[in-house]
């Protein structure tokens, strides 16, 4: 929204992994593809689950009811591969688990950074909503507002994996 404040949401990040075993890139790939079943939704290597909350205070005055301040809380999860036995892998097979790794935090931060978008859009929006007749129809407009960005968000998420293919043409592929 033009000539609002940049918002700056809550974001708390967690880490989950589950480790891999082996020490040629077919036997690790096996491994991950066991073990991932486990822990990954979807049967993909990594995972990202962003859940969004939304505050807001409001006053009421002559005008009717506004929105004074709204803030967000980003809470994300990833559920990642660890190799365990990087060690004593040769130096070529850690260099591809490195470029691969590379790629897949970066592709997982794409999803997190969907949640940062919707979050600031969902403060702005809330900050730009006009002067409303009373505060429970307020409360209920902006609760609905903030749901249907969220919505928004969730869907060009879903075509961000789309259009990296999962994260493959940024290449998050192992072998």
């Amino acid at each position: 929204m033009p000539g609002l404040a940049v918002s700056d949401p809550d974001v708390l990040e967690r880490y989950r992994y589950y480790d891999v075993e082996g020490i040629t890139p077919k036997i690790l790939r096996q491994s991950m593809n066991e073990k991932r079943l486990k822990h990954v939704r979807g049967g993909y290597d990594a995972y990202v689950y962003w859940s969004l909350k939304w505050r807001f205070r409001y006053d009421d005055d002559l005008r009717g009811c506004k929105i004074t301040a709204a803030s967000t809380v980003l809470g994300v999860k990833y559920t990642l591969p660890r190799w365990a036995d990087v060690e004593v892998a040769s130096l070529e097979v850690r260099t591809l688990w490195g470029q691969y790794y590379t790629a897949l935090i970066e592709h997982e931060h794409g999803h997190r950074d969907w949640g940062v978008r919707a979050a600031i859009d969902i403060e702005q929006s809330l900050l730009a909503m006009p002067y409303d007749r009373d505060c429970l129809s307020l409360r209920r407009d902006a609760h609905s507002l903030a749901s249907g960005v969220l919505s928004r968000y969730l869907r060009l998420e879903k075509g961000y994996d789309r259009e990296t293919e999962h994260g493959a043409t940024q290449g998050a592929v192992f072998p």
